[in-house]
C-alpha cells in the first residue's frame, strides 16, 4: 500500500465516520501515510452500539502492524 497507494476499487465502506467494512485497510493505510477511499455503507444497530467515533479512535498494535 505504500509503494502503490489505496487501491480505490476496493473502497472502505463506511456509514458516516462508522467503518462498516474494511478496518484493516484503513489500519494499514495509516501505517503507510496514504489517503483513505471510502465509499457509503449500511451499519448494522450492534455496529453502531460498538462503534468508535471516528478513523482516529482506531489504535494499531504495534505487536501486530510493526
Amino acid at each position: 500500500m505504500k509503494v502503490e497507494g489505496f487501491d480505490p476499487l476496493k473502497p472502505v465502506k463506511v456509514e458516516g465516520d462508522l467503518v462498516v467494512d474494511g478496518h484493516h485497510r484503513v489500519m494499514a493505510a495509516e501505517k503507510a501515510g496514504v489517503d483513505i477511499v471510502t465509499t457509503r455503507g449500511k451499519a448494522s444497530s450492534v455496529q453502531k452500539a460498538d462503534a468508535l467515533n471516528s478513523f482516529e479512535d482506531i489504535k494499531v498494535d504495534p505487536v501486530d502492524w510493526y
